[in-house]
């Protein structure tokens, strides 16, 4: 279910808009100028903002509401404020009509905007008059004339805000704020004046009703002015539609004459390709034909090649074993022919090493030779045989 959530601290501070601020300020500053005395009782206190006020000037405030959002946004906003501000204000969520306040009583009693959510409003203002003290004040505000929010159970005028005080208290004052009016009320014998329906008032509440409907009409002028400049858009609007429309027409004929000549160019098309596929299908069949006949032929002659190279294959197969023989036998004769090869060098080695030695020996021989001729005893002998060969004949 909706819940009937009240912004005030945030219009307060002109978080819904400049011109409704100022509306509520004036309300909210009206109300704190006439909660006289040191304590105070906010029933229907919402985000908590009248309550701030009033405890920043040293007043002892409870501020009460039925909705635990409100009483949550309040403490976020109290705790923002000086440590002595803190102290002086506390907030509850709960029916005002359900608390027991014991013994407790106030000097000011506020119902901020709270009795035109109610079905019986005399239960609220009766309990109210019990918690207020002899000389206090019951200050009340609510929205005048026709107001059309959903959770409103009532609308009030003059009168029916006269008629609160019952028989326990007189209407001390009366103020109008243009869509909103309040009244201060007083015990009965406290009172040092009271409000009659007279002449003054009655103009007080003709001025009202001015207001409101100045304000009525100048929002039906700026109404009526942003008609107008609607009728003349949607007026510029229909003759760019109608424009349109009718280019739109027209070029949905040329569309269409296309498509007509598309489609008769389509079906032209779609007869031109039922005979191309039949003939295509012709010449397939042909072709397939064509292409068996040209296959057996192939096959024969591939075959034909394939017998011929199988019979070369096995001819060059026979050679090759021809070669691998012819091969062997070569590699048997050319070992055989290593074998003399060797037997021959070593036939030859050992002559070299015989004739070595006797080179060798000759060596020696000669060098005997040349040691003994150049002795004395070896010059002799040999001049000795030389003598002999001569004599001799040269043996």
């Amino acid at each position: 279910m909706q819940k009937p959530l009240d912004r005030i601290t945030q219009a307060y501070f002109g978080e819904l808009g400049d011109a409704f601020s100022e509306k509520v300020r004036s309300r909210v500053h009206w109300v704190c100028e006439k909660a006289k005395g040191e304590t105070v009782l906010d029933i229907g206190c919402s985000q908590g903002i009248t309550s701030i006020l009033l405890g920043r000037e040293g007043k002892k405030v409870i501020g009460v509401d039925l909705l635990q959002e409100s009483i949550d946004y309040a403490n976020e906003v109290l705790l923002n404020e000086e440590e002595s501000t803190q102290k002086l204000v506390e907030f509850k969520a709960a029916n005002f009509i359900l608390v027991d306040f014991g013994d407790q009583t106030f000097d000011s009693i506020i119902l901020g905007e709270v009795l035109e959510h109610l079905t019986d409003p005399e239960r609220f203002i009766n309990k109210a008059f019990k918690l207020l003290n002899d000389s206090g004040s019951l200050i009340i505000t609510l929205p005048f004339g026709i107001n059309d929010y959903f959770d409103h159970k009532k609308t009030y005028y003059l009168m029916d805000l006269m008629n609160f005080a019952y028989e326990n208290g007189v209407v001390q004052e009366v103020k109008f704020f243009g869509k909103w009016i309040g009244a201060i009320l007083k015990k009965k014998g406290q009172e040092k004046s009271s409000v009659t329906v007279n002449s003054d008032l009655v103009f007080k509440l003709e001025e009202s009703f001015y207001s409101i409907e100045r304000d009525l009409l100048t929002k039906i002028a700026a109404r009526d002015k942003k008609i107008k400049l609607f009728d003349e858009k949607i007026k510029t609007l229909s003759a760019d539609l109608k424009t349109q429309k009718t280019t739109a027409v027209e070029q949905l004929k040329g569309k269409n004459k296309e498509l007509e000549a598309a489609k008769k160019q389509l079906a032209e098309d779609e007869k031109k390709i039922t005979i191309l596929t039949r003939k295509l299908k012709e010449k397939e069949a042909e072709i397939n034909n064509k292409a068996a006949e040209v296959k057996e032929e192939e096959i024969k002659s591939l075959k034909a090649q394939l017998q011929e190279k199988e019979d070369l294959i096995s001819t060059l197969q026979q050679r090759e074993t021809d070669k691998n023989k012819k091969l062997k036998e070569y590699e048997k004769h050319l070992e055989l022919t290593k074998k003399e090869k060797i037997s021959v060098q070593e036939t030859l080695y050992d002559a070299y090493k015989k004739e070595e030695k006797l080179l060798q020996s000759q060596q020696n021989l000669l060098r005997k030779y040349r040691a003994l001729s150049e002795s004395k005893l070896g010059k002799i002998t040999l001049s000795y045989w030389n003598r002999r060969r001569k004599i001799r004949g040269g043996k």
